[in-house]
C-alpha cells in the first residue's frame, strides 16, 4: 500500500471495491483478476428459445460478482471503465467471428425495469454500453454506436430462486421496442451477466419481430453453468 493509498483510506475511507483493501481504486490483484477473463462464445444448458450467439468476457467467478453487484446496486461508477474494458474485448471477438465486411453495427443494452432504475439511480447497462462504444472506437477505430431501442413491459418477478424454465417464462415477453432501430445497422445485444440467457433471448426475439435480427450478444461475464461452443480467445 502506498502512502497516497494510506492517506486516502485515512481521510476518505477509500477502499478497493473488490477486496476492501485501502486504496483509491481497484487494487492490482483485483484489477488483474478482472482483466484476466477468458473471452469466449458461451451457451446455456438448457438454452431458451431465440438465444443469440453470445460472447462472454469471462466467468462470473472470483471478484467479478462483487464488482458487478457494487457497480449496479451501489452505483459505484468508477467501475464503469474496467467493466466496459471487458465488454470491448467481447465485442471485438464477436465481430471478428461473425461480422460481415462493410456492415454497420450498433449496441443495444438490455434495459432494467423502471423500478430497478429508480432504486439504483442509474441505467447501468446503458452506461456500460456507452463507455464500451467510446473505448472500442478509440482503440480499434470501429464505430459501434449505442441505441437504447428496448424497454421493459409488463411485470417481471425477482429472478432469485427461479429455475431456468420459470426464468424463461418470467421474461418471455418482458422486452419490447422503445423506438425503431436504425436502418442498415445490425444490433448487438449487451448485458452485464448472463445466467439462463432469458433476457438476451427476449431481447433478440423483440428485435427479430421488428425485422432487425441481432448479430449476437456480449456480456461482462457468464455464470459457470455454460457450455463453450466455439474456439476461444484469451487476453
Amino acid at each position: 500500500m502506498t502512502l497516497v493509498d494510506a492517506a486516502a483510506d485515512l481521510f476518505l475511507g477509500a477502499r478497493c471495491p473488490g477486496c476492501d483493501r485501502p486504496g483509491r481504486s481497484l487494487c492490482p490483484a483485483c484489477g488483474a483478476q478482472l482483466a484476466a477473463g477468458q473471452v469466449r462464445f458461451v451457451s446455456r444448458d438448457p438454452a431458451p428459445p431465440g438465444l443469440p450467439a453470445t460472447v462472454a468476457a469471462g466467468d462470473y467467478v472470483g471478484v467479478v460478482p462483487r464488482l458487478v453487484s457494487r457497480y449496479k446496486d451501489e452505483a459505484l461508477l468508477r467501475l464503469t471503465v474496467p467493466l466496459a474494458a471487458r465488454l470491448v474485448r467481447a465485442i471485438a471477438c464477436l465481430l471478428a467471428a461473425l461480422g460481415r465486411p462493410g456492415s454497420a453495427y450498433h449496441l443495444v443494452p438490455i434495459p432494467s425495469t423502471a423500478s430497478a432504475v429508480r432504486a439504483r439511480g442509474i441505467e447501468h447497462t446503458l452506461l456500460l454500453a456507452r463507455r464500451a462504444s467510446r473505448d472500442l472506437r478509440r482503440t480499434t477505430g470501429l464505430p459501434v454506436p449505442v441505441h437504447a431501442t428496448l424497454r421493459t413491459a409488463g411485470r417481471v418477478l425477482d429472478q432469485v430462486g427461479l429455475d431456468a424454465a420459470h426464468r424463461w417464462a418470467n421474461k418471455a415477453d418482458h422486452l419490447v421496442l422503445r423506438r425503431a432501430p436504425p436502418k442498415q445497422s445490425i444490433p448487438i445485444l449487451l448485458d452485464d451477466v448472463t445466467t439462463t440467457g432469458a433476457s438476451l433471448a427476449a431481447g433478440a426475439r423483440a428485435l427479430a419481430r421488428a425485422g432487425h435480427p441481432v448479430l449476437g450478444a456480449v456480456v461482462v461475464a457468464a455464470t459457470v453453468k455454460r457450455l463453450p461452443i466455439r474456439g476461444s480467445a484469451s487476453s
